[in-house]
């Protein structure tokens, strides 16, 4: 991040969002990692980011003054009481020592919580489902109470001009209640699908495909975690399918590397792959230009 921040001559980060409160995207607070300079947290995931990146708004599901006991309906193995503690304390820290902003995602501001700060009106952020609740064209609608970490994730519209992203975090179409397939269904179609849960076994279905018919799906997995056949060609139907990683050899368009989607003037986009080896981020591969729907 670093690296595309110097064009920007900015050494801070406007907005971050944890979709959810799991290891693998707030942070595992491991014992034998190093702790903050006050010893009061684990130094990991978004806390890590920060000692090279501050950040400027940080914007959750709960936002501050929510206790682990507002979990007490999840098992322990849906989200773990160290993981949530350490990273609250990791944020009031930053509040109280840096004035970081930290809240909860709003309904009510969904269209402004995350407005453009350097003069690109025509982009925006929004909000389109959380907490099992889900935006459908006017309100949002409680699709269920009965709420998991995943099913719970922040999901969020990128738009620039015709074009459009989803990024739904970790819910995907083996949560329950339907909850993915009512949040697309506010959505419509879309150019970019940032693949839900990793492409993991059951995240993405035919249904799902037919709503959003994405041009370009981009898969971020790791390790042995390689995107899922049946996710796969789900998607695949309607457009190009690219992974971070690909370890069990998988039918993609390309994987490896850092995956670099970029808007024309046009009303085209490419996706480029980059090198992810070093910091040169020379371009391997590119492929497009891609229309908008």
């Amino acid at each position: 991040m670093k690296y595309f921040l110097q064009n920007t001559r900015h050494n801070y980060i406007d907005y971050a969002l944890a979709t959810h409160y799991h290891t693998d995207h707030i942070g595992a607070p491991k014992t034998n990692y190093k702790m903050s300079r006050d010893g009061s947290y684990i130094v990991c995931g978004l806390s890590a980011i920060y000692e090279d990146i501050p950040i400027k708004t940080l914007v959750d599901r709960k936002g501050p003054g929510v206790g682990f006991n507002d979990f007490a309906h999840y098992s322990e193995d849906d989200i773990h009481e160290d993981t949530y503690n350490n990273y609250t304390t990791f944020a009031q820290k930053m509040v109280t020592r840096d004035g970081m902003v930290w809240q909860a995602v709003s309904e009510v501001n969904r269209d402004s919580q995350f407005a453009p700060k350097y003069g690109t009106p025509e982009a925006s952020l929004k909000l389109i489902g959380y907490d099992y609740k889900y935006w459908n064209g006017s309100s949002f609608t409680t699709g269920s109470t009965d709420n998991r970490e995943n099913g719970s994730s922040i999901s969020m519209l990128l738009s620039y001009g015709d074009f459009n992203c989803y990024f739904g975090a970790d819910c995907g179409a083996q949560c329950g209640y339907n909850i993915m397939r009512n949040i697309c269904s506010g959505v419509g179609k879309v150019e970019v699908l940032k693949a839900p849960h990793h492409f993991a076994e059951s995240a993405f279905s035919d249904t799902q495909a037919a709503i959003l018919q994405p041009k370009v799906t981009v898969v971020s997995c790791f390790g042995n975690n390689t995107p899922n056949d049946a996710c796969v060609a789900a998607a695949d139907a309607f457009g190009d399918v690219f992974a971070t990683n690909n370890g069990s050899g998988v039918s993609l368009k390309d994987a490896g590397g850092h995956l670099c989607v970029r808007v024309q003037g046009d009303g085209t986009f490419m996706v480029y792959k980059l090198k992810d080896t070093d910091y040169s981020y020379e371009v391997l591969a590119s492929y497009g230009p891609y229309t908008c729907h």
